[in-house]
């Protein structure tokens, strides 16, 4: 039988904060030169390929996203609605409507 369990707040925050400290101490390697520049310029340390970013970096970053995005068949078709920041995708068309997390 299937189940979905949810972490813990006290999980969530732990998962957080490890992905915050790998991101600022390891970093990302990123090898596309303009985006390397561009992480710069907004205040990553780089280090070659090597890109590190700090906290508040990260922060500002999610603050930035859309709270929704729409994507579309390349005929225009079916879109599908991608919100909140839970990963959540759901079909739009009356007929087929379903949501999963």
């Amino acid at each position: 039988m299937a189940y979905t369990r949810f972490l813990t707040d006290r999980s969530r925050d732990a998962i957080a904060a490890g992905i915050y400290q790998l991101l600022d101490s390891t970093g990302v390697q990123v090898t596309e030169p303009e985006a390397v520049a561009r992480l710069h310029a907004a205040g990553a340390q780089v280090d070659g390929d090597r890109v590190r970013l700090p906290a508040q970096m990260v922060d500002d970053a999610l603050a930035s996203a859309p709270s929704e995005l729409m994507l579309y068949a390349r005929d225009g078709r079916l879109p599908w609605a991608i919100a909140s920041l839970w990963p959540t995708v759901s079909n739009t068309r009356p007929s087929r409507s379903w949501l999963c997390r």
